[in-house]
């Protein structure tokens, strides 16, 4: 049985109130979450609309816009529109059984 995991990888510099919000979020919130298959479309939507939240609550600071790709080849998504940190949703094969 497959099944999505988060990963949240390097930070760098981070610029202003916006990109701190966006780190924290991802990296308190949302880094290192198991996904089933069916949910994930779901969790894909709901980090690009908490994002896009947190684009209205700093609205003095540049939006950031985020989609997902798709690894050509494989199951993993990386979120793009990220200058400061790498988010990846990567496809396992489950070992907790079927």
């Amino acid at each position: 049985m497959k099944i999505y995991a988060t990963d949240k990888g390097y930070t760098l510099s981070l610029k202003n109130n916006l990109e701190r919000a966006i780190d924290e979020y991802l990296s308190n919130e949302i880094d290192r979450k198991f996904i089933q298959p069916e949910n994930l479309e779901s969790f894909k939507e709901q980090i690009k609309n908490k994002i896009q939240q947190l684009n209205l609550e700093n609205k003095r600071c540049k939006p950031i816009i985020v989609d997902f790709w798709k690894y050509p080849g494989r199951n993993d998504y990386q979120l793009e529109g990220l200058e400061f940190t790498r988010f990846t949703i990567k496809e396992f094969e489950s070992w907790m059984g079927k």
